[in-house]
């Protein structure tokens, strides 16, 4: 599929269409497209070259909310490597659907605080197992999810500025892809309080007692790596107690880590939160 109905709507348009919305929604889209074509022809960003020969044409944009019948244009040069001439429009769109996919089921498992397992096979493709669920993807399709994921996220902040209420791609009557205000949050990266409190050796080196949070230096080896972390206080503790760490060396404290957990990436401790402090 080459054409597919892009639809953007929301209180936003509800008197005319306001061309930094439009036009800064319609940019994210053309990115995510651009990822799918980087993919394919093995690029690190698009050239000019590049933008001679693939972009997104605009058709018949309706009022009321912004619709948009857009085209893939994907024309290969004569002298194109055969392995990229290999590929049409149909072949971006797909791919752009199945990252779609991709990436809202992973994003979808790190909301619950679970994330998936990945194994690559020799046959390109990369198996995604959560429990006794698997599901298979091609490794372009992963691949581009990774790249486009940022641009998706850029999408999903401007549902949550409350101007657009709904974003869809693909047949007019059943749009294969959707984002709507339903799920504005499924691209952020979630994070869960591990339950058992560990002791670290630490410098405190910042403290704002305002908003009971700072900095700490975590200084001995135990499973919380040795660097620098932000923290907050848990509960309502003696500000005096950390404001005086600050002049020490050293201190003990027991704290909870708080995990990011990046379904793309390495799931690493975001703060600490300290139960208590001690000499």
């Amino acid at each position: 599929m080459s054409d597919f109905r892009f639809r953007m709507e929301g209180p936003a348009f509800n008197e005319g269409i306001p061309l930094p919305v439009a036009l800064s929604s319609l940019q994210e889209v053309q990115a995510i497209f651009d990822k799918t074509y980087l993919v394919l022809n093995g690029g690190h960003k698009i050239t000019k070259k590049d933008r001679d020969s693939f972009y997104l044409k605009t058709f018949n944009i309706k009022h009321g909310s912004l619709e948009s019948d857009l085209q893939i244009i994907y024309e290969v040069a004569q002298y194109t490597l055969p392995a990229i001439a290999a590929y049409t429009p149909k072949d971006v769109w797909d791919l752009t659907q199945q990252g779609w996919d991709f990436l809202k089921f992973i994003y979808g498992l790190a909301a619950k605080g679970e994330k998936p397992m990945y194994e690559a096979k020799d046959n390109a493709t990369i198996n995604v197992f959560h429990g006794d669920n698997v599901r298979v993807y091609n490794a372009p399709v992963v691949k581009i999810g990774e790249l486009s994921v940022n641009h998706w996220r850029a999408l999903n902040h401007k549902l949550k500025e409350g101007h657009i209420d709904n974003y869809s791609m693909g047949r007019p009557e059943d749009p294969e892809i959707e984002l709507s205000s339903e799920f504005k949050n499924i691209f952020d990266t979630p994070t869960h309080i591990d339950k058992t409190p560990v002791e670290v050796p630490c410098d405190i080196f910042d403290f704002n007692k305002r908003s009971n949070a700072g900095k700490l230096t975590v200084t001995g080896g135990t499973e919380i790596s040795e660097g620098d972390y932000s923290f907050t206080v848990v509960g309502d503790q003696d500000r005096i107690e950390y404001i005086s760490s600050m002049a020490k060396p050293e201190i003990k404290a027991l704290v909870l880590k708080e995990m990011s957990i990046d379904p793309l990436g390495e799931t690493k401790i975001k703060r600490l939160h300290i139960i208590e402090v001690h000499p």
